[in-house]
C-alpha cells in the first residue's frame, strides 16, 4: 500500500506516528520510540531526513504491528464472548 503514497505523505504520516502510537501503548521495539523522546522539532527534522526506504520499513513496520495486534484483540474479544 506505501508504494501508492508520495514522499511527501509517507513523512507526513511519519510525523503523526512520532506523536503517539495509534494503539496507545507503542510495542517494546517500535523504530519510532526514540524519536518520541525528543523535542518536536528534531522528530520532524529526522523524518523529513529520512531516506525514502527508510520511511517505506517505518510504515511498512506499523502496518504489520497494527494488523497484528488489532488481530489479536480481536481474537481475545472473541474468547470473551
Amino acid at each position: 500500500m506505501t508504494h501508492q503514497l508520495s514522499v511527501r505523505d509517507r513523512s507526513v504520516w511519519i510525523v503523526g506516528l512520532l506523536f503517539k502510537c495509534p494503539l496507545g501503548t507503542p510495542e517494546l521495539h517500535c523504530p519510532l520510540q526514540d524519536l518520541r523522546d525528543t523535542p518536536i522539532g528534531e522528530r520532524i527534522r529526522a523524518v523529513y531526513g529520512m531516506p525514502d526506504r527508510e520511511k517505506e520499513r517505518v510504515i511498512c513496520r506499523h502496518q504489520a504491528c497494527l494488523a497484528a495486534r488489532e488481530q489479536a484483540n480481536t481474537q481475545v474479544s472473541l474468547s470473551t464472548v
